[in-house]
């Protein structure tokens, strides 16, 4: 990642939105301090390319393979932009992979030509949790060739009692 694409990554983390308390889709409180939203724009080659999908790989196409050097780049891409948006010691607690975490992606493609939605929130996945066997979610996607990003919301339920 260039410096220059960096600089274009902080600023899109300052605009970020506010979130609500309580998620739209269930009636379980979510503690403010426990939702970090996330947005990736475009890709580390241009800010209007579309998302990486996740690439399947052995240890020798690590090195030989353009398409998994590529996902490769895209996952630190994701790293820098999640850990420039979110303190880490905040990020670490929702990422730690103890308990149920939900993780849900919203994908703005650029125009028609671009991966499997499911295949991009694993990329995310891969990413952001080392192990990703506790967390669920949801996936959509929609078009916006100005601005193709993917909004990422993880957070963690706790049921009021």
């Amino acid at each position: 990642m260039t410096e220059k694409q960096f600089r274009r990554l902080s600023k899109t983390a300052r605009n970020a939105p506010e979130l609500p308390v309580l998620d739209e889709n269930t009636t379980a409180y979510v503690h403010p301090l426990a939702k970090i939203k996330l947005v990736i724009p475009g890709n580390f080659e241009s800010l209007r390319g579309n998302p990486i999908p996740y690439v399947r790989m052995t240890q020798r196409s690590k090195f030989v393979s353009r398409q998994a050097r590529r996902y490769l780049m895209w996952k630190k891409y994701v790293q820098a932009a999640a850990l420039t948006q979110a303190r880490p010691k905040f990020l670490n607690h929702l990422v730690d992979g103890a308990k149920k975490t939900w993780v849900d992606c919203m994908i703005y493609f650029a125009d028609g030509r671009h991966g499997d939605p499911d295949n991009i929130r694993k990329g995310i996945l891969d990413a952001l949790f080392e192990d990703d066997r506790h967390v669920a979610g949801n996936v959509d996607f929609d078009y916006d060739a100005e601005s193709p990003r993917v909004e990422v919301v993880i957070w963690r339920p706790e049921n009021k009692a």
